[in-house]
């Protein structure tokens, strides 16, 4: 289930893939065009998702699984490549499309974001690029919060040796006792 949350002067939610609209494969909220799914269904998927939180227009990047954070004021590229964006405009939503990868929101006092938190974004610093671009904009790192959403446990999946080598190796770090 949808469940809107509020935080000081923002609302946010991290929507559930149950959504009868979309057909076949896609029997879920799918918003990502590039996925083989008609565009009136996305756009209908899209209009669903920005009613629900007051109808403001809704943007999303184009993720690459990188480290790149991006800002969005009114000159903003719909296509520009990034895994997370910020901006302080009250009259968009922010929003991120996730499988397995993670969904984070941060709150500042006047920015607010959106990271989509992978593997490959992750090792390579997606997280700290987010927080380094809050401070760049004035807002007190002290001051953020963060909350994460729904996405794949340890548990649900296996990965091999190679996969943990490589990320051990890229990121100094991660304790060892994540791997145990």
């Amino acid at each position: 289930m949808n469940e809107i949350k509020l935080h000081k002067n923002y609302i946010f939610c991290f929507f559930s893939r149950n959504r009868e609209i979309s057909k076949h494969k896609f029997s879920s909220l799918n918003c990502a065009y590039n996925k083989g799914e008609s565009d009136s269904i996305i756009k209908k998927n899209r209009n669903f998702a920005s009613f629900y939180l007051n109808k403001k227009k809704i943007i999303l990047a184009n993720q690459v699984h990188s480290n790149i954070v991006s800002y969005v004021n009114s000159n903003f590229c719909k296509d520009k490549y990034s895994d997370a964006m910020i901006t302080s405009r009250k009259d968009v939503l922010l929003g991120i499309l996730t499988a397995d990868c993670a969904p984070i929101i941060v709150l500042g006092r006047k920015e607010f974001g959106i990271i989509h938190a992978g593997w490959r974004g992750l090792i390579n610093g997606i997280i700290e690029n987010t927080i380094r671009k809050f401070h760049s904009l004035g807002e007190k790192v002290n001051n953020l919060k963060v909350f994460v959403g729904p996405h794949l446990s340890m548990d649900s999946f296996e990965v091999k040796s190679d996969f943990i080598e490589n990320i051990k190796k890229n990121n100094k770090q991660i304790d060892e006792k994540v791997f145990d």
